[in-house]
């Protein structure tokens, strides 16, 4: 049921999608256009387009 007083908007945030390559994570959120290429995350909370790698060795 929706409410005409209450309308919902779409956001007009059209960045592409999170990509994840070998990377592990939980309990996390990862914004539109990050990338986490082989990084570990936990209780991460990622704003759009970051890049995210493994730490040097």
């Amino acid at each position: 049921m929706t409410n005409r007083r209450w309308p919902i908007y779409a956001s007009p945030d059209q960045a592409e999608s999170a990509q994840i390559e070998n990377g592990v994570i939980h309990r996390s959120i990862v914004g539109s256009g990050s990338i986490v290429d082989g990084a570990s995350l936990d209780h991460a909370m990622l704003r759009r387009s970051v890049l995210v790698e493994p730490r040097p060795a």
